[in-house]
């Protein structure tokens, strides 16, 4: 059994035979509730990245990292030649 019934248009179909452009979208507005649910989550988001390790803890990692780069790839010329492939096959690519 078919419905007569005609389906409302949507948005989009009334911007597009107002416009004369097919397939249109319209982007709809968020809903102050919804504005106020995504401000809430985004102060969440930050007070948790603002309870992340310290500087200090994050400064020592970087020491580590810049110290094992130094002795792995800077001090011998043998391995500053691998380095300078590694960087050559990466911008080759």
């Amino acid at each position: 059994m078919e419905s007569s019934q005609k389906q409302p248009e949507s948005e989009a179909t009334k911007f597009s035979k107002t416009v004369g452009v097919s397939g249109a979208t319209v982007q709809p507005q968020l809903s102050q509730a919804s504005q106020e649910k995504w401000r809430r989550v985004g102060a969440q988001i930050s007070e948790v990245l603002a309870q992340l390790p310290d500087k200090p803890t994050l400064n020592l990692v970087g020491i580590g990292y810049s110290t094992w780069f130094v002795n792995r790839y800077l001090l011998k010329a043998s391995t500053r030649q691998e380095l300078f492939q590694l960087i050559q096959n990466f911008l080759n690519k």
